[in-house]
């Protein structure tokens, strides 16, 4: 992940500017006395006349900055101020005025078949910031066992007097990284990227000492950096001021990309403090996070995928977060976490007993003991032992179970024994649960087993925090300038048919279309109301491309209605494709181990405005049909890429050829996946295309609806 360092010297100015205080209304006829006072002391003999006007020219430019922060006023300086900063993609946020230097252009090698490309470098006087790829490293070259790990040796940057820079921070994926390192010094305009090795391949097994030339230049004038706004804090309570207790849920810095906000925030678990709950608790989310508009409505959202807008923690316990929403909302949004606090029962509290696990315990081996142990005014049930072995360690298996409501957790440690490691899940009110102890050599004989440190389940709390842009835009430009729009409705006894359609301005797709059930109804008040797709033969009507036709139940509501859609299906102007080629990797198109993956480094597709890359190929089979399930790292937009088979088959002597594809979002794994299946013999190079998508975001308009006649149905 990379590191953001921060701005120190700015960050001061932009507290200083914050901090500044409303100007004594005599203050102007004071500094101008105390200024004339020291001007009479000093003769022309002593001070030139040129001097007194520079002193004269500088008081000037002080009274009318002055007179410029009482007249436009002090939060909006400091609004204007806050406005300096700005968010690179890529790179992170930085003084909008900074000097910065870029790669002159992206540089690669290829050795063996793998091609190392150094893609993006960002240079300020803070830190340098290198993103590279990798692509072709078979699959052969990394470890398969999970035991053994390939390299991790970081890149380093060379100076052209020999000095090496080494990585300061950053993270990414196998094929795709970005490492910060200390600032290159100005004047420098040249260095070599020295890679000692790919990432998490074996030695040998993969071309090593990569060294690529780079150049580089100061930043073009017409580079993109996004307005990034810096949310001050409130001002500290003066001391006649009651003090009242931080809200640990912060927001920090907000980046306008254009279509969508990123929040940048933390939750400070320092001041999520009661003081009703005991010293040494901890307090953690039982649900997701939720943003809801003005009205209450959920708020579609999803995580940012570039690590530069990951912001590093304030401090201790200081957990940053990062959430990305369109702008077609009614301000002010809500962010809200909803948890519980754990808290220790006795930290001094321990119980004990002997356990005999014999001369010579064999993995599988269980001991069902059904024993209960008083620990802190709490009963827990020690079920059983069990000698468990993973990775070359052994170890036990402690089943634990309670039906106190108020337990959540205990630790278990055999006396005398130091573990290399352990596990186990907890939470569970009541119910069982498991903790396990590894050692490098595992314990035999009379053992003592303690538990000890005992957690509690504390009371529930939410925290929210709102937030309004200072210039809310409902309706400001979604995904492929995508809207919706109700053409007309026709009245039912009981409700409504609306009619509308979907249009776009971005020539990249040709058609926009709802999918299927997805669009909702509120009432203003935030109420969702019953509506449903309609048949538009039973209604009497022929679509046009992009309409659609819902019905609504109900005729008396609270006006006007929103209508809000989280998906749409979008047709490509030009389909994307991909090529795939497993001969190096040993496969030829006939038969292999199912389940077989592949690691085929970054394929990238050319999918408009969202950037995907295929990055593993797993062999699958349905029924008659065998192919690939095909793994993409992926924009969270992108939540469907049907792909379908172009050329690579062999179809001799078939009459006709069976195929299937699909496309799921696996929300768990935070990745895409595609898959296709034919029933003729596969062949190499397989070109791969796709003509459609499913996207996701956040589509609204509203409906003033006409006024209910008397006794109409609710």
């Amino acid at each position: 992940m990379t590191e953001f360092v921060p701005m120190a010297g700015f960050e001061q100015q932009l507290r200083l500017a914050l901090a500044t205080p409303e100007p004594r209304p005599n203050f102007e006829r004071a500094l101008r006395a105390r200024l004339s006072e020291r001007a009479a002391e000093l003769t022309p003999s002593h001070r030139p006349f040129r001097l007194r006007l520079a002193w004269g020219i500088l008081i000037g430019v002080f009274l009318l900055l002055t007179l410029t922060v009482l007249v436009i006023g002090p939060q909006r300086v400091a609004a204007e101020v806050r406005k300096l900063l700005g968010y690179i993609p890529g790179f992170g946020i930085v003084e909008q005025n900074a000097s910065l230097r870029v790669l002159a252009e992206p540089v690669s090698q290829t050795r063996d078949g793998i091609t190392v490309t150094v893609e993006q470098v960002f240079l300020t006087s803070e830190r340098a910031t290198v993103k590279y790829s990798v692509v072709g490293v078979p699959w052969s070259a990394f470890p398969h066992n999970e035991n053994v790990s390939g390299c991790t040796e970081g890149a380093q940057l060379q100076l052209p007097d020999g000095t090496r820079l080494t990585l300061t921070g950053g993270g990414g994926t196998l094929m795709e990284l970005t490492f910060d390192y200390p600032p290159v010094p100005a004047g420098i305009d040249q260095a070599i990227f020295i890679l000692p090795c790919l990432q998490g391949t074996l030695p040998g097994l993969a071309p090593e000492n990569w060294e690529l030339s780079l150049h580089f230049v100061p930043a073009p004038a017409n580079l993109t950096i996004m307005p990034a706004i810096d949310i001050m804090p409130l001002p500290e309570p003066q001391a006649s001021q009651p003090v009242v207790a931080s809200n640990p849920l912060v927001l920090l810095k907000v980046v306008d990309t254009g279509d969508n906000y990123v929040l940048l925030g933390e939750f400070r678990r320092a001041d999520a403090g009661d003081p009703s709950v005991p010293d040494g608790f901890w307090w953690s989310l039982t649900e997701p996070v939720h943003i809801t508009d003005a009205a209450g409505q959920e708020v579609f959202y999803t995580i940012p995928d570039d690590p530069s807008l990951q912001l590093p923690p304030s401090g201790p316990g200081a957990e940053p977060w990062a959430y990305q929403i369109g702008k077609t909302f009614a301000p002010p949004l809500t962010i809200t976490y909803a948890g519980q606090y754990t808290v220790p029962a006795d930290p001094n509290a321990t119980a004990e007993f002997e356990f005999d696990a014999g001369a010579d315990p064999q993995p599988g081996q269980e001991w069902v003991l059904n024993r209960d142990v008083e620990l802190a005014g709490h009963t827990i049930t020690l079920v059983s032992i069990q000698v468990v072995s993973q990775s070359g360690q052994s170890g036990y298996q402690f089943t634990l179970e309670t039906t106190d409501p108020a337990v959540r957790d205990v630790g278990v440690d055999i006396s005398g024994y130091l573990a290399q490691g352990g596990g186990g899940n907890a939470g569970l009110r009541p119910g069982k649960w498991e903790k396990s102890l590894a050692y490098a050599d595992l314990p035999t004989g009379k053992l003592t087993v303690v538990l000890s440190n005992l957690t509690l389940y504390g009371k529930f709390r939410t925290w929210q925090l709102q937030w309004s842009p200072e210039t809310a835009q409902p309706g400001s430009p979604s995904l492929y300038g995508i809207r919706l729009t109700i053409d007309r409705y026709i009245p039912l006894e009981d409700g409504y048919y609306l009619v509308g359609h979907t249009n776009w301005t971005d020539k990249r797709i040709a058609g926009a279309s709802l999918s299927g059930g997805v669009l909702k109804a509120y009432d203003s008040g935030g109420q969702e109301l019953t509506l449903e797709p309609a048949d538009w033969d039973k209604v009497g009507l022929t679509p046009e491309p992009g309409q659609w036709l819902y019905r609504l139940y109900g005729k008396s509501f609270n006006g006007p209605l929103t209508l809000r859609a989280t998906q749409m299906n979008v047709e490509f102007a030009q389909p994307v494709g991909m090529t795939l080629d497993l001969r190096s990797y040993g496969f030829d198109g006939l038969d292999a181990q199912l389940g077989l993956t592949w690691k085929t480094g970054l394929i990238p597709l050319d999918v408009p405005g969202l950037p995907a890359n295929a990055f593993k190929v797993t062999y699958v089979k349905s029924g008659e049909l065998r192919g690939f399930e095909i793994g993409l790292s992926a924009d969270p937009a992108l939540q469907g890429l049907p792909l379908t088979i172009v050329s690579g088959l062999d179809t001799a002597g078939m009459n006709a050829v069976n195929s299937a594809s699909s496309s799921s979002l696996d929300e768990t794994a935070g990745q895409l996946v595609s898959t296709v299946l034919t029933d003729a013999r596969i062949t190499f190079p397989l070109v791969l295309s796709a003509s459609s998508a499913t996207v996701g975001g956040t589509w609204e308009v509203t409906w003033n609806l006409p006024a209910a006649e008397p006794g109409a149905n609710p």
